[in-house]
């Protein structure tokens, strides 16, 4: 089907602060990859997933029992809604290197989409989300299985050092930021109002039961580490397009 088949990846390289990029001055300094503390979780951070936790936990104690079939129904509906998932993969030296996916195509297309563009192919690399860093290791997931659905920002890493991992010839005519947030909003569809589910009685479940069905836990909401959040508005820049801020 669609959902499984590659799109068009429309790569693009751009680099927040070009004039950063271009100086030649302490280059080591400029792309060092930061250190691990860079990622260590802060009291703070701590507070806001206990509340967050709390919330989850709630809606999850409130929310009714769906069954397998209405469980894969939703996946169904949420990748149809947005057949697309945007990948920014952010370098150490601050180049974000930007692609569109299918939301079942694996981890390992993501993978071998950066390898493409690395000036040695053959350093070995990884890539990860953060805060707090999440490898991403397990090829054979699914974007939309690896909560990188509908978009996030991946960071690369590698213990080999250099200056700068993307073959220069992606290099000599990047993009302005603003042409990656437009290409980007103009593949957004408009979200359409979600299919609701009605709550499921224990009968009906108990007859599910019987027929060979099966039970289903209640759906966690799946959302990007990046914090996605969805726009209607296909003209406006979504704020997960925004790229963190230096702490």
């Amino acid at each position: 089907t669609t959902l499984f088949r590659s799109v068009d990846r429309e790569a693009l390289i751009y680099h927040p602060d070009l004039k950063q990029h271009s100086s030649g001055g302490d280059a080591s300094r400029a792309f060092e990859e930061p250190a691990d503390d860079f990622f260590e979780i802060t009291m703070d951070d701590v507070r806001k997933r206990f509340a967050e936790l709390k919330s989850e936990r709630r809606r999850l104690e409130e929310a009714p029992l769906i069954t397998k079939a209405m469980r894969e129904a939703q996946m169904k509906e949420k990748t149809q809604r947005y057949p697309k998932v945007t990948i920014r993969v952010q370098f150490p030296d601050g180049s974000v290197l930007q692609g569109f996916f299918r939301p079942l195509e694996t981890v390992a297309a993501l993978k071998q989409f950066v390898k493409m563009h690395l000036k040695h192919p053959e350093v070995p690399f990884y890539l990860f989300m953060a805060p707090p860093k999440v490898l991403l290791d397990d090829l054979t997931e699914t974007l939309f299985q690896a909560n990188l659905f509908p978009a996030s920002l991946v960071h690369f890493g590698s213990e080999v050092r250099t200056d700068c991992y993307i073959s220069e010839e992606f290099l000599e005519s990047p993009a302005a930021i603003s042409q990656a947030n437009v290409t980007v909003a103009s593949s957004c569809p408009r979200a359409t109002a979600p299919t609701t589910i009605s709550p499921v009685s224990e009968a009906q479940l108990e007859t599910t039961a019987e027929d060979g069905g099966e039970e289903g836990m209640p759906e966690t909401e799946l959302t990007a580490h990046s914090g996605v959040r969805h726009n209607n508005n296909i003209s406006k820049v979504p704020k997960w397009l925004k790229l963190p801020g230096k702490r």
